[in-house]
C-alpha cells in the first residue's frame, strides 16, 4: 500500500507530539510587478480637488505588463472647472487643462468614486 504524503513534515510532527510549535516556514519575498508603459496614466493624487467638476466617461481597461501580468484600470475623461473661491484668474490658471484623460488603475479609480461620489453620475461607468 502506497504511502501518502502528509500535510505535516516528519520534524513538525515530532514537534507537536512533543508539545512544541512546528518550524516557522521562510516566507518568499516577491518583488513588485513591473508596470506596463504609459504615456498618460492619472493617480487620484494628480486631480485637483477644488477644480473637479464631473467624470464624463469611464470604460474598464485591462493593461498587461512584458511579463503578461494583468492590470485592472480605467480609461477615464474628468471635467475640471474653475474653483468658486476664486476670484481674480490668473494667467496660470487660465493655462491650466479644462478636462483630463488617461488611464487610472482600479485602486485609485475607487477612490476617486468614493471621494467624489456626489458629483459623479454612476451610469457613465462601464464596469
Amino acid at each position: 500500500m502506497p504511502l501518502m504524503q502528509e500535510a505535516v513534515s516528519r520534524v513538525d510532527w515530532e514537534l507537536m507530539e512533543q508539545g512544541k510549535k512546528p518550524k516557522r516556514r521562510p516566507q518568499i519575498i516577491r518583488s513588485e510587478p513591473e508596470r506596463p508603459d504609459l504615456k498618460n496614466e492619472i493617480k487620484f493624487t494628480d486631480v485637483p480637488f477644488k477644480r473637479f467638476k464631473s467624470l464624463n466617461s469611464a470604460k474598464k481597461n485591462i493593461l498587461k505588463n512584458k511579463e503578461g501580468l494583468r492590470f485592472i484600470g480605467y480609461d477615464v475623461e474628468i471635467s475640471l472647472g474653475r474653483p468658486d473661491d476664486m476670484i481674480a484668474i490668473t494667467d496660470e490658471e487660465k493655462k491650466a487643462p479644462k478636462s483630463m484623460d488617461g488611464w487610472m488603475d482600479e485602486g485609485n479609480f475607487l477612490q476617486l468614486v468614493r471621494t467624489f461620489r456626489k458629483k459623479i453620475d454612476i451610469q457613465v461607468i462601464r464596469w
